[in-house]
């Protein structure tokens, strides 16, 4: 009887280790995931700090930007799609460099919203911006307004991008019909007018 007291008291000691041991190791590997998942946290903290860090030194980069010049970037695609407009705007670079209504010049402008990049590289973003076509005419003796027409193209805020240029250097001798072609572009979703 003695030895079956001192069994069970074994018995009774052995289960309190292993439990013992059962509840060191549990707590050792919740603390030890814990501790992993705290560390990726903090790596994850360090890293976001960095992101917004970078932010706020653009954001102090562009402090200084006054609103409407900001607004003014959005001209370069506008929203709006007007053939008259793009007419106007047309006739207002022409008049700009000399080629008048007069009937020495000959002047033509005509808008066409049906362009169809099909074979141009234009193709990829004709889905999502409308492209339009201006054909432009005028008979001169000086080529130099068919170049300055071009600087006038380049230098708009608004995207246009020259398609065809046909023209004859006539040295001033006599008048010649020149050709310019160029596209519009404007933004598809926001269109007003086609």
């Amino acid at each position: 009887m003695m030895r079956n007291r001192k069994l069970s008291e074994y018995i009774f000691y052995g289960i309190l280790v292993v439990i013992t041991l059962i509840v060191y190791l549990l707590r050792v590997s919740i603390v030890g995931g814990q501790r992993e998942l705290i560390d990726q946290t903090d790596h994850e903290n360090i890293a976001l700090q960095a992101q917004i860090d970078e932010l706020n030194e653009l954001v102090q980069s562009y402090k200084d930007y006054q609103t409407s010049h900001l607004y003014d970037l959005y001209d370069i695609i506008p929203n709006d799609f007007s053939a008259e407009l793009l007419t106007y705007k047309t006739v207002w670079m022409l008049e700009s460099i000399g080629i008048n209504e007069s009937e020495n010049y000959n002047r033509s402008v005509t808008v066409k919203n049906n362009f169809n990049p099909t074979l141009s590289s234009l193709a990829d973003v004709y889905g999502d911006y409308t492209i339009v076509r201006v054909d432009v005419s005028f008979t001169t003796d000086d080529v130099t307004q068919v170049e300055d027409f071009i600087d006038i193209l380049y230098q708009s805020e608004q995207l246009f991008i020259l398609e065809a240029v046909d023209y004859t250097d006539t040295k001033g001798e006599y008048l010649k019909q020149m050709n310019i072609s160029f596209l519009a572009i404007y933004d598809l979703n926001k269109q007003s007018e086609s």
